[in-house]
C-alpha cells in the first residue's frame, strides 16, 4: 500500500509539473456564421461595407446584398430585371456625402440612391464597362476611382468634373502604372495608389506632388494599405508577404514584417484583406490560405497566430475580404460559405488545451470534473486517467 500510494503521490506530482508548465493559450475568438445564407444570391461575399444609417452592404459574385439586421434585400440584374445593375459581380462599395452608394462592378459603376433605390450607372468613358477595383469617398468628399486599365479618376460629386491620373503623357500626375488595385487615404490626408505590378505611390492632399515608395519586394506588387493606430504602415502585397512603412519627418523607411521568433508560422506571400480590431490592437489579414492574426511582441516584432480554431471545423476557411463595423466587430465574406462575423461584446472564452498531457502521457486531456478550492488551487479529473492538480 504504501509503495502504491508513493508511486501515485509522484505521479500526481509529475502531472501536476506537466500542467503548470502548460502555455495559457490567449483569449479564443469564436466567428458565427451568418444566419441567412439562404437570402444572399451567392454565397461567395467578395465586398462587405456598412454604410452611415448602419446598413451591411455585402458585394457576391452574383448580385448586392443589403442587410438590416432582421432581412436580405438582394439588388441584382436578371431575365426579370435586365439591366439592373451593370454586371452582378461586385468589386468595391463606397458611399458619397449625399448618402448614395457607389458600387463598383466588373463593368462600371453603379450609384443607388438609398431614397427610393433607383440606380443609375455613370456614363463616363474611363467607368463604363471597365473593371472597378477600388472606390473611395475621401475628407473633402471627393470620389477617387480605381480602374483596371486607366488609372485614377478623382470625381466631384456635385459637378460631376473629373481629373485622371494615368500612365499617361498628358497627366497632370504621372503613375507608373494603369492598373490599380486599392486607393486608401491616410490621417494626413495623403491617398494612397497601389499599382498592379508598379509600386506603391500616394499623391499628396494638395494634388500637387506624387511621391513613390521603393520598390516592395521582388514583385513590387502591392495590394492592400492599411495605418494602425500608432501611424505604422501595412503594405500587403501579391507575391512578397506583408511590409511595414514608417515615415517621419518625412523619411521613409520601408522593411519586411518582422517575424517574431515565438512565431510558429511564417507570413503567406499572397495578402490581399487587411483590418486592425480596436479592442485588441490586433491586425487581421486574409491570405491564399485562409485568416492570420498578427499580434505585436514587446520587442517590436510580429507573432502570427492560427485562426482555425476560431471557425467551426467544418469551414473551409477561404476568404475573400474582412472588415471592421462601427461597433468594432468583424466580418469575413468566405468563398462559397457566406459570412462568419466576430462580436467582440460576447464573452471571450479562455482556453487551457493541456496538450502536454498527450505528449508526455500519451493520453487525451478529456476533462470530466473539476473544483476549485478557497485556496485558489484546481483539481481537475481527466476522463480515465485519474485526479490531478491544475496550478
Amino acid at each position: 500500500r504504501r509503495r502504491a500510494h508513493a508511486a501515485w503521490t509522484i505521479f500526481c506530482l509529475f502531472v501536476s509539473a506537466i500542467l503548470c508548465q502548460a502555455s495559457i493559450v490567449n483569449p479564443q475568438f469564436s466567428f458565427e456564421k451568418f444566419p441567412y445564407p439562404d437570402k444572399l444570391p451567392s454565397n461567395s461575399v467578395i465586398r462587405i461595407y456598412q454604410d452611415k444609417e448602419g446598413f451591411m452592404w455585402f458585394g457576391t459574385k452574383d448580385g448586392l446584398c443589403r442587410f438590416d439586421g432582421y432581412d436580405v434585400k438582394v439588388f441584382r440584374s436578371s431575365a426579370l430585371t435586365p439591366g439592373k445593375l451593370s454586371s452582378n459581380e461586385i468589386q468595391c462599395i463606397a458611399e458619397d456625402d449625399d448618402n448614395k452608394l457607389w458600387v463598383g462592378t466588373l463593368e462600371g459603376i453603379n450609384i443607388i440612391d438609398k431614397k427610393n433605390y433607383t440606380i443609375k450607372q455613370i456614363e463616363n468613358e474611363f467607368i463604363k464597362k471597365e473593371r472597378i477595383n477600388s472606390i473611395l469617398n475621401d475628407s473633402k468628399g471627393n470620389i477617387w476611382v480605381g480602374t483596371d486599365n486607366y488609372g485614377v479618376l478623382q470625381i466631384d460629386t456635385r459637378t460631376g468634373k473629373f481629373q485622371r491620373f494615368s500612365s499617361d503623357n498628358n497627366s497632370k500626375l504621372k503613375l507608373k502604372g494603369n492598373h490599380v488595385t486599392h486607393i486608401y487615404q491616410d490621417k494626413c490626408g495623403r491617398i494612397w495608389i497601389s499599382l498592379w505590378k508598379s509600386g506603391l505611390c500616394y499623391i499628396e492632399q494638395n494634388l500637387k506632388k506624387v511621391v513613390y515608395m521603393p520598390n516592395i519586394g521582388i514583385s513590387n506588387n502591392p495590394f492592400r494599405v492599411l495605418q494602425d493606430k500608432d501611424g505604422l504602415f501595412w503594405v500587403c502585397t501579391w507575391g512578397d508577404g506583408i511590409f511595414n512603412i514608417n515615415i517621419e519627418n518625412n523619411q521613409i523607411s520601408l522593411r519586411p514584417m518582422l517575424l517574431s521568433r515565438k512565431s510558429t508560422r511564417k507570413v503567406d506571400d499572397i495578402v490581399y484583406s487587411i483590418t486592425q480590431d480596436n479592442k485588441f490592437g490586433g491586425i487581421w489579414v486574409v491570405t491564399f490560405s485562409g485568416l492570420s492574426l498578427i499580434e505585436k511582441e514587446l520587442d517590436g516584432s510580429f507573432k502570427m497566430v492560427d485562426t482555425g480554431s476560431f471557425f467551426n471545423e467544418n469551414t473551409n476557411k477561404l476568404f475573400h475580404e474582412i472588415m471592421k463595423d462601427r461597433k468594432g466587430n468583424l466580418w469575413v465574406g468566405s468563398v462559397g460559405e457566406g459570412l462568419y462575423k466576430l462580436d467582440f461584446n460576447k464573452l471571450l472564452i479562455q482556453n487551457f488545451p493541456l496538450t502536454e498531457i498527450k505528449e508526455q502521457l500519451n493520453a487525451r486531456s478529456y476533462v470530466t470534473r473539476f473544483c476549485e478550492l478557497t485556496t485558489g488551487e484546481v483539481y481537475i479529473v481527466i476522463n480515465r486517467v485519474g485526479l490531478f492538480v491544475f496550478n
